[in-house]
């Protein structure tokens, strides 16, 4: 069960960069901050199923507060340069992709989009009265 969570939500983050993508933005760096982060195990995954390397960097367990701050900073200090505000963290480790594990990971991205769609359904009923509901 914890393997199919892992997998699940590196499978979803690599739907996200392909929706970045698409845009035709492609980031320089990848780095991985929160709880999850704390494992190489699952930092090497999402290398894998991105086929991108993927930094880890210190200051993560304050990341997403720090970052949020940051960005209301930015939105303040117009004057400011970004690297002035947002430097970037220290490396601890950085993740290459396997690429074999690439490719193993591409064929269960088909699978998992597949599953995905297939689910949607009996969820979005409540997915519509959340909106509702937080709209009101």
């Amino acid at each position: 069960m914890t393997y199919a969570v892992l997998e699940g939500v590196a499978l979803a983050i690599a739907d996200g960069a392909d929706a970045l993508h698409s845009t035709g933005l492609i980031p320089d760096d990848i780095t991985l901050i929160g709880g999850g982060a704390k494992s190489p195990y699952w930092r090497q995954m999402v290398a894998d199923v991105l086929g991108r390397p993927v930094s880890f960097r210190t200051g993560g367990e304050v990341g997403p507060a720090l970052g949020a701050a940051r960005l209301a900073q930015l939105g303040v200090e117009t004057d400011k340069a970004l690297r002035d505000i947002c430097p970037v963290p220290p490396m601890v480790e950085l993740h290459k992709p396997n690429l074999a594990q690439h490719e193993h990971f591409k064929q269960r991205q088909v699978k998992f989009r597949k599953l995905y769609n297939a689910l949607v359904p009996l969820f979005k009923p409540r997915i519509s009265k959340i909106i509702t509901l937080v709209s009101n």
